[in-house]
């Protein structure tokens, strides 16, 4: 059976004012907004659609403060009837990064953690670190400097893979993956022999040993600090892990990820677990509707104007938003871009090969961009990013 044999993929996946409020039809798919640039929206929108063959999309904006557009068009599964609704689930993949990296600085700012906190000093009784390692902070995970081995190439790939199939607890395999990528030497720097790289790689590893740091302090797996001290505060009852749905649903009730088999796009159900292996998760797993996404950014939106419900440390908020040395990625998981616009920019693009969702938020103008879809295909991919692009260009100032 087709679903069968993509779920052996498991083992191999890698991640990476005045405008009018949408509502819903009685069919549930959302109606955009009727303003002059909900109607230009939508037609970008369509095009992405048909251009990157998306079996179903999902676009929120939200333009200096007031929601411009909200939409999710199509189908949850190329071979079934239901259509996407507004308050559809969605797989963020790598977006997840920013949630790990926002429990980190609530940890800083409850003085459980330290930015500058060495791993040698955090794991001391637990791993034996490289002696090229030994210098390592967690600003150096969550920007991505670490210069270390990413999870596919740890022990030649081989853990990767028996964790996939362990029955040990998630955070004991995240603190196995931690101990092995840091007792192996990092990659090397090829203009200095026999040191280390520490310039901007992006690499997944980094998220799961800060899951791991964060599991060790709190004494709780990383799912459960994410939903007491993000999801549940922030009121984001559609957020979960993993692939949404039901396990044993024949009939789509969210956003099924789909692959590419005999020239067409097939919906995969929830039972084959169609995603990254959940060890991965601070990396990569999250999953939320548009709306209660848009929460979370509007949480870090008033944490860099300094009013956050839960980031308050006007200072720690000024680091989760602060580039790494000649980097473009920040300690809070973002891409950071300040000279295309007239104000800060940040991006992040998530998948996991079977979706694809893109964030952007200008916090100095309150505007978001949400993207979300069901393939991962590279002209997908590709449409998206067009699309985001194309929306840049209307709601944020240059």
């Amino acid at each position: 059976m087709i679903y069968l044999r993509y779920a052996r993929l498991l083992l191999i996946v890698v991640a990476s004012s005045a405008c009018a409020v949408t509502r819903s039809s009685p069919s549930g798919e959302a109606i955009s907004a009727v303003t002059r640039d909900g109607k230009r929206i939508q037609k970008l929108v369509d095009k992405a659609q048909k251009r990157g063959h998306l079996p179903a999309i999902a676009v929120l904006v939200r333009s200096r403060g007031s929601d411009v557009y909200l939409r999710a068009q199509g189908k949850r599964s190329m071979q079934n009837e239901p259509r996407v609704e507004a308050g559809d689930v969605w797989h963020l993949g790598s977006d997840t990064k920013a949630m790990t990296a926002f429990l980190v600085a609530l940890a800083v700012q409850e003085k459980h953690l330290s930015y500058e906190a060495r791993l040698a000093d955090l794991f001391e009784k637990q791993i034996k670190l490289h002696s090229l390692n030994t210098e390592l902070t967690l600003l150096d995970l969550l920007s991505h400097g670490s210069g270390l081995k990413d999870v596919q190439e740890i022990h030649g790939g081989v853990l990767w893979k028996d964790l996939s199939k362990s029955s040990a607890s998630l955070a004991e395999q995240r603190l196995e993956m931690a101990r092995a990528a840091l007792e192996e030497p990092p990659h090397i720097d090829p203009r200095e022999a026999g040191q280390a790289m520490r310039t901007f790689k992006y690499a997944n590893i980094n998220y799961v040993i800060l899951g791991a740091v964060l599991e060790k302090v709190y004494g709780m797996a990383w799912e459960e600090l994410l939903r007491e001290g993000l999801f549940q505060p922030l009121q984001m009852s559609s957020c979960g892990f993993g692939v949404s749905g039901r396990p044993d649903e024949t009939e789509p009730s969210q956003p099924w990820p789909h692959v590419y088999e005999e020239k067409q796009l097939i919906g995969v159900p929830p039972k084959y677990k169609l995603d990254n292996p959940p060890m991965l998760g601070p990396a990569g797993t999250a999953h939320c509707n548009l709306e209660d996404w848009r929460k979370f950014i509007s949480e870090l939106i008033l944490a860099w104007r300094g009013n956050g419900i839960l980031l308050r440390d006007r200072e720690i908020a000024a680091t989760y938003f602060s580039n790494a040395k000649g980097s473009p990625y920040t300690y809070g998981g973002w891409g950071r871009s300040d000279d295309k616009f007239k104000t800060a920019v940040f991006q992040h693009n998530g998948s996991n090969t079977f979706n694809y969702a893109v964030a952007l938020f200008a916090p100095a103008e309150d505007t978001i961009v949400l993207l979300a879809t069901n393939s991962g295909r590279p002209e997908a991919e590709e449409a998206m990013q067009m699309l985001k692009k194309s929306l840049s260009d209307i709601v944020f100032r240059r």
